[in-house]
């Protein structure tokens, strides 16, 4: 078992190690058992998951979409969220995170968009409620 930080050839290390050895080495299998916050212990099969939306019991089994996301957060009021729904960029200077991208979330915090900040203004990227 390796853990790693992303990015690291896991292929090339087998490689590397046989070259060390003077026999030549290379992976049959490999499976990532985590990645940030998941696991293969907490995954579940897609038959297993269609399986439960289909019966309406799939509480639990789906993770927050924005699960994984390490960036900050920006929460919209709801005369805000309208215009910014429909591709319109906020000025709001002083309120925001540095520049980059951010999570943006309604008053009751629910996930709508990820935005970018830069000079202040608050620009949609990807927009998720209507």
């Amino acid at each position: 078992e390796v853990a790693c930080s992303a990015g690291t050839y896991i292929r090339a290390i087998a490689r590397d190690l046989g070259d060390q050895l003077g026999s030549g080495a290379y992976l049959a299998a490999l499976t990532r058992t985590a990645s940030g916050p998941f696991t293969i212990d907490a995954a579940h099969a897609l038959d297993e998951v269609r399986a439960a939306l289909a019966n309406g019991r799939a509480d639990g089994m789906l993770l927050a979409m924005d699960t994984g996301l390490t960036f900050p957060e920006v929460t919209l009021s709801a005369d805000e969220l309208v215009p910014f729904a429909r591709g319109q960029q906020l000025r709001r200077a002083g309120t925001l995170p540095g520049e980059g991208l951010v999570r943006v979330r309604d008053g009751s915090g629910r996930l709508v968009a990820i935005a970018r900040v830069a000079d202040g203004v608050l620009a949609p990227e990807k927009v998720f409620a209507a």
